[in-house]
């Protein structure tokens, strides 16, 4: 993609990088973040830009910050080492994880970077599970740490390999069905055409066209059909009725008809070739579906911090299930705490921003309890002791907490009308038949061709389509669907609940002056890189993303060296010596050696004097407002819930212009999660978004939860979607997506109905042939595509004006 061509794409309000919707409030121009500003930058100085033409209109998270973080590959280096020193020659190789890793676009990328370096080869990597293979020449191992530190530069992230499931064995299972039913259905299809084609009965081949047509059909029914039969007796077990249901019924006539006649020598009950045809496409749709929701699952799961592993006391790695109370571990920085710890270290400064949403760092002195879920800021290793199992903790409760999928009770009452009418027409249209004395095998004729030409062939490719469709526009906002029946259930949502830090605001402190920075001279902006560079504190990784570009390039030219001279006052800030010159960074009281003013919240300071101060504030989310009158006016009740001051949610809801009746501070797990509670006994149907794991209870309650994914997220595996994107547009947009798609439904429902009038009334009357339906169902589910594809095109995804 050329410079050119960017600029249109930026004018149409969507990323240049990442692809997901830029606000028009948004301080990037053309960018959702300073982390995609400046890996589109870099990918077009190497000269990589073909990176875009691949990657096509392929959204991508948002790089944010992480860009500008420093990798740490202490895990990495000792896994190599161990690794190398164990080869006897020739090529090494371990298997890790990518985070941002979305399309072949990135797998071209990643490509390119590893030919530049000697002694890295090609990784082999993995779009579906986010793995690669790092492979090279023994004696080889600094370059793959060079290679990691350049991924990390375009804002891929080389993680330990977690060791979760990968993939989904219903879908594995689903695509084995699928290809298997394809392969019996032509076979059907060839030994079935010459009977079409007037292949006479005494012909030598009949009888062997006969049977194969006759084993691909049982096949078929056996391997495809049971896919459905199971499903469909599950529902009935559990008074549910769905699609499988009328599927199931539908197929199992055809064959079983289809057998009959077979044995009777009746050759107008043969619909061996339409059981193969309709069972291929009934599971191609649903393969369809379910891959959909299953790759925008496992792209939302890669952005969960959920730790998997930590190190033990020998320096052995120990997998988080097997800890137990007064077992004595380590956590890398950056990493979560799994279990709540006693500190064994002296000091460690902690954030609490993955349970509570609020990135304010907290200090911990030896002997304090740290909770489960804090996140280490500070540098190297922390030396805890685990003060409870692993085994009925909080991280794993959250962890193991898998609901069913919801019912889709808006389909059931129609599909309940469905199979009903067409089990009466069916047995009065065969009943009719026998009496009028056209005889046992007319009416049988009749019968099954009912069933066959009214089985919801159209709707089962049509609906998955347009959940498909749904769901790709859906990620090219930045949403991220992991659920069945999310479309119906968004449809009747009435009201939303918004946690307040990191959902309606930014996850990090927002510097209210941006300039203060860009104005630093070379030798300030020097300094500050320096005391910033590799620091998990907020406050750090803010000025690192207001630095932007700047800052990365000062860290390439030195900084990241120097910061290795940092010294770190607990709960103060960070000193650096150079020269006999010291630079400060911190309270001002202490920067400033006690001249700093109260209402500053950071001071750069010169052998201490000030050279910049810093105030920052929560920075609302773009769009917020707009989104909150655009939900208004579509009559959707909105409210804060928030565990924060009344006072900050007060200022927070006179932004947004809400009544103070629907703002609620001060709340806790259990408070948010009842308020959701009363909120659905009174009637209401209750979206909640959420970002901590404080939010888990409340959007277990909801009929309906999402998270806006930072850096570190812990409900991205617990909610229904998962957001990747700056702005609070995506939820009126996201309900725009949802009235298209209800549109193509109605209008795919409109189509079948009109179908199977005219397709039953040809059963009916007796003129319904073989060949015929095999005609007409490919042909109806063809038309009934159109119907959605082109409703999805001639549809506009906007909002309220």
């Amino acid at each position: 993609m050329s410079e050119e061509e960017s600029t249109v794409t930026a004018s149409r309000g969507h990323c240049l990088h990442c692809g997901t919707p830029v606000a028009s409030d948004d301080k990037h121009v053309g960018f959702c973040c300073s982390g995609c500003e400046y890996v589109y930058k870099l990918i077009h100085d190497e000269g990589l830009d073909r990176f875009y033409d691949i990657k096509g209109g392929e959204s991508l998270p948002p790089v944010r910050g992480r860009v500008f973080d420093e990798g740490d590959f202490s895990w990495l280096d000792e896994k190599l080492v161990k690794v190398d020193d164990a080869s006897d020659g020739g090529i090494c190789q371990i298997v890790a994880q990518v985070d941002g890793l979305t399309c072949v676009g990135c797998v071209w990328l990643i490509d390119r970077l590893a030919d530049r370096l000697d002694g890295v080869l090609p990784p082999e990597v993995s779009v579906s599970t986010g793995e690669i293979t790092l492979r090279w020449d023994k004696g080889g191992k600094s370059s793959v740490l060079k290679f990691c530190s350049e991924l990390l530069k375009f804002g891929y992230r080389v993680l330990p390999n977690s060791g979760r499931k990968k993939g989904s064995p219903e879908l594995k299972d689903l695509q084995i069905r699928t290809g298997l039913c394809g392969a019996l259905a032509l076979n059907s299809m060839a030994f079935t055409l010459p009977r079409y084609l007037g292949m006479p009965e005494d012909f030598f081949l009949a009888r062997i066209f006969d049977w194969i047509a006759v084993l691909s059909a049982t096949l078929a029914f056996l391997s495809g059909g049971s896919f459905f039969f199971r499903r469909a007796w599950s529902a009935f077990r559990m008074g549910t009725l769905h699609m499988d249901v009328p599927i199931a019924i539908g197929v199992t006539v055809a064959y079983v008809g289809s057998l009959v006649g077979w044995l009777i020598g009746r050759t107008e009950l043969f619909y061996f070739d339409f059981v193969t045809i309709f069972l291929f496409l009934m599971l191609g749709g649903r393969w369809v579906q379910l891959a959909a929701v299953n790759r925008q699952r496992q792209e939302a799961e890669r952005q969960s911090l959920r730790p998997d592993s930590v190190v033990s006391s020998t320096g052995e790695s120990v997998d988080c299930s097997e800890l137990v109370a007064g077992d004595v571990f380590e956590v890398r920085s950056g990493n979560v705490v799994p279990v709540a710890s006693v500190l064994q270290d002296e000091a460690a400064v902690c954030s609490l921003e993955w349970i509570t949403g609020e990135a304010e760092p907290r200090s911990w002195k030896r002997g304090g309890d740290l909770p489960a879920g804090a996140i280490f800021l500070g540098k190297g290793m922390l030396r805890v002791e685990a003060s409870e199992d692993w085994v009925g903790s909080m991280l794993e409760r959250i962890a193991a907490s898998h609901a069913p999928p919801p019912r889709n009770q808006a389909l059931e009452r129609p599909l309940k009308a469905y199979v009903l009418i067409v089990v009466v027409l069916a047995l009065v249209g065969g009943g009719a038949w026998l009496v009028s004395g056209a005889g046992l095998v007319a009416a049988l004729q009749v019968f099954v061709s009912v069933m066959v030409v009214s089985c919801p062939c159209a709707l089962g490719v049509a609906l998955p389509l347009a959940d498909d469709l749904a769901k790709a526009k859906s990620q090219s906002i930045g949403v991220f669907i992991r659920r069945e029946n999310f479309w119906a259930r968004l449809a009747a949502v009435t009201s939303i609940f918004f946690d307040k830090t990191g959902t309606l605001t930014m996850e990090l402190p927002v510097l209210r002056d941006p300039l203060v920075v860009n104005e630093l001279d070379d030798e300030a902006g020097f300094a500050l890189s320096v005391l910033t560079a590799g620091s998990l504190h907020p406050v750090a990784r803010s000025l690192r993303d207001a630095m932007g570009r700047r800052g990365q390039l000062l860290r390439d030219e030195g900084a990241r060296e120097q910061s290795r001279h940092v010294v770190d006052s607990l709960g103060m800030g960070v000193e650096w010596t150079n020269g006999g010159i010291v630079w400060r960074l911190g309270r001002p009281t202490w920067a400033a050696s006690g001249k700093g003013a109260d209402n500053i919240d950071a001071m750069l300071t010169r052998d201490g004097a000030e050279v910049a101060s810093f105030i920052f504030g929560d920075g609302v989310r773009p769009q917020s407002v707009e989104a909150i009158r655009k939900l208004t006016l579509l009559g959707l009740k909105t409210s804060i819930v928030s565990g924060d001051r009344e006072e900050k949610v007060r200022v927070l809801g006179e932004k947004l212009s809400l009544p103070a009746d629907r703002l609620f501070s001060g709340m806790l797990p259990q408070e948010k999660a009842s308020l959701v509670e009363l909120a659905c006994s009174r009637g209401e149907t209750v979206m909640f978004v959420g970002d901590g794991a404080n939010d888990s209870l409340a959007c277990a309650e909801a009929s309906l939860s999402g998270t806006v994914v930072a850096d570190r997220s812990t409900l991205v595996d617990r909610t229904d979607f998962s957001v990747f994107g700056n702005g609070l547009g995506f939820v009126t947009d996201l309900l725009a997506i949802g009235r298209v798609r209800a549109r193509a439904v109605r209008g795919a429902f409109l189509f079948a109905a009109v179908y199977n009038v005219a397709a039953v009334s040809l059963a009916l009357a007796g003129m319904m042939h073989p060949l015929l339906a095999a005609v007409l169902m490919p042909l109806g589910s063809a038309l009934s595509l159109l119907v959605v594809v082109t409703t999805f095109r001639s549809s506009s995804l906007k909002g309220v004006d």
